[in-house]
């Protein structure tokens, strides 16, 4: 063989062997973007139980609010928590 044979075929070596590297790590990118996606859209389904819990529980809260009691009572300690704050109080030293 000539060693502009040799060459060539280590040349064709590299190309693939570069080929390969370059298919293995699309393969690794791939099974990552899934993997992210799967968190994804475990994330979304959390979120969307949590959503479903907090309408029900403002349903339930709307359905004790027309009994009047619940609503007046939470109201009350607002007011007075509110009349606190806007009172404001300067000191010029």
């Amino acid at each position: 063989m000539t060693i502009l044979a040799l060459v060539n075929a280590q040349k064709e070596g590299q190309i693939e062997s570069k080929i390969m590297r370059e298919r293995q790590l699309e393969e690794v990118r791939e099974a990552r973007r899934k993997e992210a996606e799967k968190r994804k859209e475990g994330k979304r389904e959390v979120l969307q139980g949590k959503m479903e819990e907090v309408r029900r529980k403002k349903k339930k809260g709307v359905s004790a609010g027309e009994k009047g009691e619940d609503v007046v009572h939470r109201k009350g300690k607002g007011d007075e928590k509110m009349k606190q704050k806007s009172k404001k109080r300067v000191s010029f030293a």
